[in-house]
């Protein structure tokens, strides 16, 4: 069996015991208030031949079960205690219930006990036959039940078929109940139903605007008389015209004038739907979303607001609204790139409001035929179920795809401070020695940052890098027995500590290879740094200076190397040199003793045990030393 609020059922009982009726329906428990002040009440109205569950019954007291209300076929009412034992029944003529029946009872024990409701033949019928009530009269008011109102009014939200109780509108179309196409003027159906009261009913249904309509199969029909049943629900029904104040819709008791409910319906909800949600055959949809121009400014924290941007060609027509739409992709292992946010009609979003993490938003323009709340309500959640609804006219409108995309990131100010760095007392060095320690002071002293000295030259005057990295440590004190003679300097380096493991990637093989790549890092905030430069000099000499290179010519290829670096080069004499590989740290990786003979020399150099990165090719003869720069990819 289906319960809903929308659906009526009833059954009955004749000389029916509980274990031969066709169907069971659970009741709330028994009402506990001794002056008939409350009651419960059946989910639906009554088919013959069921039996209601009645729990928390109490020993002693009085209880009063209803059903006098019934209109379509005669009643027969029993009650059993929970040893099934008939208590009382009524046909409605102790009752005085016509068709109805009404039987009042005191319980014996506590426990269970079982209501039955039928014809007095115990067939089926099923026809809808009023809502079965009980109460608790132990007090013993007279007349209980009384005249008490509890009458209230709900939305009904759903298809046909799939109706339940809303607090808010839910708009559908003809075509949705079975017509062959909606009606012209266009009309939106909202249904309503009275629920709480099954005392007062039936109860008149009138609309200060609309076209009220009965539903009994398929298509409604217009009903300027609209009664219904408690529980029972019917249809109103919207085309433009009836825009304009607040829509109430009213419901009233017929046998009690008093007994009243009623529904507000917002004309901003309608305004656009009949013709967007609901569109006559006659009805052409013109929606254009326009061009949006980005703002100036797309890199934003989560505690800023958007700029807005401009749009143009966007349509204008009456009940057009036009709105920025924000979306992101919430869950990249679904299907779904645009989910919706939110949207406004200014494109301007409050990031820190709307808890916006790190990462990219995207901003549509969304032309719609209706307002913000009508689309809301269409339970569009994703940019994909916008398209679609547009594309099978659902709904009259145009979404721009992407529009523009912004970037949020973590609320973070980069305070990094390289300092000042006062060279040490002696900035000569003698080859194979040690530098002395610098001094810095100013730099960025918190835990977060990390502080370093950089050592670069200028290993290639005829490319365009002016500071090769070569070596960086916290002390500034650097060795040279691996590096040639020749002029270095020394940067200080302020940088964050969440980021040095970016930048020392950078050293070995990433996007940042050189100190221009460390600067422009900085200065496009990928990096929060502060580098010193120039810093000061280091010139690193020889004891014996000799001008002459260890190998003329030198070539190595390719670059960047995968496997194997091959080398060559020019010699004048055959001597014996060492080639050592060296990391950007100093550190040799690897030593070969090569005998170079007089003329062309060609040799290659074994890459694959070695890490993507930048190293360094050095050739060492004596006091000659030769350094090329090469990158493993």
């Amino acid at each position: 069996m289906t319960l809903c609020l929308l659906c009526w059922h009833q059954w009955s009982y004749g000389q029916c015991s509980p274990d031969n009726v066709a169907n069971t329906v659970v009741l709330p428990n028994a009402p506990i208030a001794t002056d008939c002040s409350e009651f419960i009440q059946s989910p639906y109205q009554s088919w013959s031949n069921e039996a209601y569950l009645l729990n928390g019954i109490v020993e002693g007291q009085t209880y009063v079960v209803d059903l006098c209300d019934a209109t379509a076929w005669e009643v027969v009412m029993g009650v059993y205690d929970e040893n099934n034992e008939l208590l009382a029944s009524d046909d409605g003529t102790e009752s005085g219930c016509d068709l109805g029946a009404q039987v009042t009872f005191t319980a014996t024990s506590s426990g269970q006990y079982t209501i039955t409701v039928g014809v007095p033949d115990c067939s089926s019928n099923s026809d809808n036959n009023g809502t079965l009530s009980v109460f608790n009269n132990t007090d013993g008011v007279d007349p209980c039940p009384g005249s008490t109102c509890s009458l209230e009014a709900f939305f009904v939200e759903g298809l046909p078929g799939n109706l339940q109780a809303s607090e808010f509108p839910f708009p559908t179309c003809p075509t949705d109940w079975g017509a062959d196409q909606n009606f012209n003027p266009a009309t939106v159906f909202i249904a309503v139903a009275p629920t709480g009261d099954n005392l007062n009913g039936p109860f008149l249904v009138t609309a200060t605007a609309g076209q009220t309509y009965e539903v009994i199969t398929g298509v409604p029909v217009a009903d300027d008389n609209l009664i219904l049943e408690n529980n029972n629900w019917g249809v109103l029904g919207f085309t433009q015209d009836d825009i304009g104040e607040d829509i109430t819709i009213s419901f009233s008791s017929v046998s009690d004038i008093s007994c009243t409910a009623s529904l507000t319906l917002d004309p901003g909800f309608l305004a656009g739907t009949v013709q967007g949600i609901c569109p006559a055959s006659d009805f052409t949809c013109s929606a254009n979303a326009g061009m949006v121009t980005p703002p100036a400014t797309l890199t934003y924290t989560t505690a800023e607001t958007t700029m807005a941007p401009m749009v143009s060609g966007q349509t204008m027509e009456d009940n057009y609204n036009y709105f920025y739409v924000l979306t992101t992709d919430l869950n990249p292992n679904d299907n779904t790139s645009y989910n919706i946010i939110t949207l406004n009609e200014t494109g301007v979003f409050d990031l820190s409001a709307l808890g916006l993490t790190a990462g990219a938003y995207n901003v549509h323009g969304l032309s719609f035929f209706g307002t913000s709340q009508e689309l809301v309500t269409l339970g569009v959640s994703s940019g994909e179920a916008v398209l679609n609804a547009i594309e099978e006219d659902e709904i009259c409108a145009d979404l721009l795809v992407p529009g523009y995309t912004f970037l949020v990131a973590e609320e973070n100010t980069c305070n990094a401070i390289a300092g000042s760095v006062t060279p040490p007392a002696n900035t000569t060095v003698e080859l194979g020695n040690e530098s002395e320690a610098p001094s810095v002071i100013g730099q960025t002293s918190d835990g977060n940052f990390t502080y370093l000295y950089v050592l670069t030259t200028d290993l290639d005057p005829t490319d365009n890098i002016t500071y090769d990295m070569l070596s960086y440590n916290p002390t500034g004190v650097f060795d040279f027995e691996d590096f040639g003679a020749g002029t270095y300097n020394v940067h200080g380096l302020s940088i964050q500590s969440g980021d040095v493991a970016t930048l020392l990637n950078g050293f070995t093989g990433g996007t940042i290879t050189s100190g221009e790549d460390v600067l422009a890092a900085i200065e496009d905030e990928e990096l929060c740094a502060d580098l010193i430069v120039p810093g000061y000099v280091l010139n690193v000499e020889v004891d014996t200076y000799i001008e002459s290179l260890v190998a003329e010519n030198l070539q190595v290829s390719p670059i960047p190397a995968n496997h194997s670096l091959n080398i060559s080069f020019e010699a004048s004499v055959s001597e014996t040199i060492q080639i050592n590989l060296i990391d950007v740290t100093g550190k040799i990786l690897d030593n070969q003793t090569y005998r170079m003979l007089n003329g062309s020399n060609n040799l290659t150099l074994d890459l694959q045990d070695f890490a993507t990165g930048i190293y360094f090719l050095q050739l060492k003869q004596g006091n000659k030393i030769q350094i090329q720069k090469i990158i493993k990819g």
